[in-house]
């Protein structure tokens, strides 16, 4: 989570934030005064209790991104990440967003192994989500709509989408009286994306009736509120 004196950004996975994190902590101007609250651990993803009281009538930003999307570029960074051993030891496995453990979390303790022994490509994404990734049973709210959920929570907040990113950021500070400097700018349009998926950008091939009809259930709400659908935007 990033706060500063003019809005506040709350980090959710996946979505472009590490890119948006480095280009406004490389620029941002001094008297902006901002700072990252990170739990002690750096580019964490702190949910918006961690707001100072000062702070909480800002202008808050978050980003969205399509859950199908969102799943397949999920499970390929975590496949990477445990057969890579990247990811600093098994507690952090276990527990990877930071926040206080929550329904998926739980899931997510029994499901993470199971990307070791799946192979890559769409068989080994529905493998994985047929034997309990992402959707463990008696599951009560997908993770992309959970997790966003306790990110954001109730309050107002600006939501940029992934697909549109460059546009919906330029509205956002154009919304609240942020003149941008030239260097944040420039990098909008230049600095290359970080921690990209190796994988195919294409999402649809990875799904069948199944693993697709998950996703439509459980977050109907988020594809619902952010015109999401299986195909991409429907009002893109």
């Amino acid at each position: 989570m990033l706060i500063c004196d003019r809005f506040v950004f709350i980090h959710m996975h996946k979505t472009a934030g590490t890119w948006l994190n480095e280009i406004l902590k490389a620029s941002a101007p001094t008297d902006w005064n901002l700072y990252e609250v990170d739990g002690g651990e750096p580019d964490s993803h702190q949910a918006y209790e961690s707001i100072p009281e000062s702070h909480r009538h800002l202008p808050r930003l978050a980003l969205v991104r399509n859950p199908y999307d969102w799943y397949v570029s999920m499970y390929s960074m975590w496949r990477n990440r445990y057969l890579t051993g990247v990811t600093g030891g098994s507690e952090e496995v276990r527990t990877p967003f930071g926040h206080p453990e929550s329904e998926w979390d739980v899931g997510e303790r029994a499901w993470g192994p199971l990307l070791v022994g799946a192979p890559g490509g769409p068989a080994g994404f529905q493998g994985a989500i047929q034997r309990g990734a992402f959707f463990p049973p008696n599951l009560a709210a997908a993770p992309f709509t959970d997790v966003l959920a306790e990110l954001t929570g109730d309050e107002p907040t600006y939501y940029g989408y992934f697909e549109s990113l460059v546009p919906d950021l330029c509205e956002f500070f154009d919304a609240i009286g942020v003149e941008l400097p030239i260097e944040i700018v420039s990098a909008f349009s230049t600095r290359a994306p970080v921690n990209v998926s190796r994988r195919p950008r294409d999402w649809r091939p990875f799904y069948d009736d199944t693993t697709r009809g998950l996703v439509e259930h459980y977050d109907r709400k988020t594809l619902d509120v952010f015109d999401y659908t299986f195909e991409g935007l429907r009002h893109a």
